[in-house]
């Protein structure tokens, strides 16, 4: 099951969260704590409020934390009675707190469970057979009881019953949940249970009898792991929800039929794909136009469609609503480039062009986010004899036959005649590259991407959803300057001059040389997967230089995982957007909270190191462009 996808922190649960916390430091005074405590602890115990914060704000079903609390409470009251009436350790007084902090660990467990400990062993995801987990359940069993065997206590009757239900339980629960899940719960149990035992004792909040302060080798090896297996397990039955945890990171498992008929179908010819390396970057670019055909290709389009050249619809569509400076132009497709391609076009007789865009989730935060405004201020001018349309403002309802079903498309994206995708060269923090194909999603006409294709839906079917119903036609990619490293679709403050523009008719084809030229296996992208699906698995002859970029970073693909599973929560990811952003001075900022405020004060170190300085000087976007050089004209 996917993570549930919040549209706002569950302020239910935080407060929730809150009372367990107030309530448990009440008691430790009422019953006599408080001055025991030491810094060690505390400072333990805000760090685990803290966490459970974000786990509860963002991570965890209202009726899930309900059922898991109410769990941990009593299960971990009847875990110290037991342990408490058979001598196993003792209190200096009564221990009514104790139910409130097996809520904090429970809810903290459950938050390690989910995220950390789940990623960090997804290789284990393969594992399904389900006798490795009642083995470990075993193992745990026999360390229950090899750790007894050495305690002079003899265990009560109730002692026995209590941890038969448990194991009884584990074994139960290990059925249902793989073995990276199974592993991670665990590794959870063992974490939390050990530090909270060991810190708890060092405080003298409670005294182990067989060593005052080193809990026993049962407790921290075998009991905890299945108390949490309870917590855990139950709760998510109560609940209604999935134990296993394999699902948390949205890895989208649509499948396509292989569209043998549709434009963009790989399978038909060798894809030709030219990669120009020159340090002019417009003869690289009409190098590419000249060897991969696309003069021939606009030809042959032009003659189907039964037109005029004058009447002939071509959209472009370059990268440039993630731009946030004009002091980082690695991050948006140069604007040189695309008029240089609208002036040759023009000077072979095409002149219905358009240059679209749509909006982007920077709006959210940002003034003068919409097309028009920040087209003009990057160059862009309809003087020059195009239009630029903004595809959010003229969206219209429009059924789609894939998992979009009843969205929205653009007129002017629908009736073109002709579509070209001009991307940036830059790494991505979601999808290792966005290339051609990615830069198709930004335009889908919804401007609160993040909520619509991030959180409602998935960032990849979207994309080819759209492309089988609007194909586009050619592709480029403008490696000139490129961004890299683990935030290259945000940012690059030492762009990697990479004097590179690639170009072919299938986009397919096109971005697998692009990511085969930043290093990287092309089918790493759910993009590149889904759209093998969909189009095939391209044969390409290449044409140029096939290089890989010298000095080039990818992001890690811990990073690539982490941030997926982070993502899939709005209210949290615009609140990093919110904070983390930094945007030249025209772009000003919306009125934000006092929190988001306060937050970017002292997140300015860090954006510091991955943005640019902003321009101060940007006070108006300038209406016309540079001129762009013409070749061939």
């Amino acid at each position: 099951m996917p993570l549930p996808r919040f549209q706002k922190p569950q302020i239910f649960n935080v407060i929730l969260l809150l009372a367990a916390a107030v309530t448990c430091a009440v008691l430790l005074h009422v019953e006599g704590y408080w001055p025991r405590l030491r810094w060690f602890f505390i400072v333990y115990a805000v760090a685990l409020v803290l966490w459970n914060g974000w786990v509860a704000a963002f991570a965890i079903s209202k009726f899930r934390i309900v059922s898991l609390a109410v769990t941990a409470a009593l299960a971990g009251y009847l875990t110290q009675v037991v342990g408490v009436s058979n001598g196993f350790w003792s209190y200096p007084a009564t221990f009514y707190f104790v139910p409130f902090m097996f809520v904090l660990a429970s809810l903290g467990m459950y938050g390690l469970c989910r995220y950390p400990f789940t990623h960090l062993f997804r290789g284990l995801g393969g594992l399904k057979s389900r006798w490795l987990n009642l083995l470990v359940v075993f193992i745990l069993l026999v360390g229950f009881v090899f750790g007894l065997s050495h305690s002079p206590q003899e265990p009560s009757l109730l002692f026995r019953v209590y941890y038969l239900f448990l194991a009884l339980f584990a074994l139960y629960a290990s059925q249902l949940l793989s073995f990276r899940s199974f592993t991670a719960v665990i590794l959870a149990g063992w974490g939390i249970g050990y530090i909270s035992e060991a810190l708890g004792a060092a405080s003298n909040l409670w005294t182990f009898t067989a060593s005052r302060s080193s809990p026993p080798f049962f407790l921290v090896f075998s009991s905890w792991p299945l108390e949490f297996f309870l917590h855990y397990g139950l709760s998510a039955i109560v609940a209604g929800e999935t134990l296993d945890t394999t699902g948390d990171f949205a890895a989208e498992e649509r499948l396509y039929q292989l569209q043998r008929q549709h434009p963009m179908y790989t399978g038909a010819e060798r894809q030709v794909v030219v990669a120009s390396k020159n340090d002019d970057k417009f003869q690289a670019l009409e190098t590419v136009l000249t060897q991969s055909g696309f003069w021939p290709l606009l030809e042959r389009r032009l003659q189907q469609s039964g037109k005029t050249k004058e009447r002939f619809a071509i959209v472009l569509k370059p990268n440039f609503m993630f731009m946030y400076s004009k002091n980082d132009r690695s991050t948006y497709t140069d604007p040189q480039l695309v008029e240089h391609l609208v002036c040759r076009l023009q000077s072979q007789g095409y002149t219905n062009i358009t240059i679209v865009e749509a909006q982007s989730a920077y709006g959210n935060y940002f003034e003068n986010r919409d097309v028009l405004t920040v087209a003009h201020y990057i160059g862009y001018s309809e003087e020059r004899g195009y239009h630029i349309v903004d595809l959010t403002r003229e969206m219209v309802p429009y059924t789609y036959a894939g998992g979009l079903g009843e969205h929205y498309a653009s007129p002017t994206w629908m009736n073109a005649d002709f579509r070209i995708s001009f991307a940036k060269n830059k790494t991505h923090t979601w999808a290792f590259y966005t290339l051609t194909l990615k830069n198709i999603y930004g335009a889908l006409p919804m401007q609160d991407k993040l909520k619509e294709y991030h959180t409602k839906r998935e960032i990849y079917y979207v994309t080819i959803d759209f492309l089988l119903e609007f194909p586009v036609h050619f592709g480029l990619i403008d490696a000139y300057w490129s961004a890299d490293g683990p935030f290259g679709i945000f940012a690059d403050r030492e762009p990697n001059l990479t004097k590179t523009v690639i170009g072919g008719r299938n986009l397919v084809a096109v971005d697998w040389v692009g990511a085969r030229k930043m290093g990287l296996d092309p089918m790493v992208s759910r993009y590149m997967q889904l759209a093998v699906q969909a189009f095939g698995r391209p044969e390409i002859e290449l044409i140029g230089d096939t290089s890989v970029y010298p000095n080039w970073t990818n992001v890690d693909r811990d990073i690539i995982e982490f941030v997926d599973a982070m993502e899939e929560n709005y209210e949290f990811s615009s609140f990093l957007f919110s904070v983390l952003n930094e945007m030249d001075h025209f772009f000003t900022r919306k009125k934000r909270s006092s929190f988001i405020r306060l937050a970017r004060v002292f997140t300015a170190p860090l954006r510091m190191l991955f943005f640019v300085q902003a321009r101060r000087s940007a006070l108006s976007a300038p209406r016309r462009p540079a001129r762009s050089r013409h070749h061939g004209d």
